[in-house]
């Protein structure tokens, strides 16, 4: 709320992988018809669950959000491990009206790589500094 979303829980619309069929392209259509139902009145969209930032098919959910016009009215809030963020990755948010990216860590050094295997610390703490400092 402080930041301006709106906590009304019955405004929020989820879509899982589970929700929809086994077939990609099947998938992949019922998504995108499902978000264009609601697209007009998305504020916000939060991504969590495994490393977003490694999904191929994350990555091409948030380029054709942008390409349908979607992006600059909305909000996006991604929960990552900081573990691989690539330039791709980057690029598919900036269309967004804003972007929160909150990391997760579960320790430094070789707690984090003894927590997070095969985390690589070292990688992992250039890609911190990089994004989030």
């Amino acid at each position: 709320d402080r930041l301006g979303w709106s906590v009304n829980f019955k405004t929020r619309k989820q879509f899982r992988v589970l929700d929809l069929a086994n077939d990609r392209n099947l998938h992949t259509h019922h998504l995108w018809q499902r978000v264009t139902e609601v697209a007009d009145n998305v504020q916000w969209l939060q991504i969590s669950g495994g490393e977003p930032t490694l999904s191929t098919e994350l990555l091409n959910f948030l380029q054709e959000f942008a390409c349908r016009g979607y992006a600059g009215r909305t909000a996006l809030l991604i929960n990552t491990n900081g573990v691989n963020i690539k330039q791709s990755f980057i690029d598919a948010m900036k269309p967004f009206k804003m972007v929160c990216l909150n990391l997760s860590v579960d320790g430094v050094g070789q707690v984090d790589e003894y927590l997070r295997y095969p985390t690589n610390w070292n990688k992992k703490e250039k890609i911190i500094n990089k994004y989030f400092i």
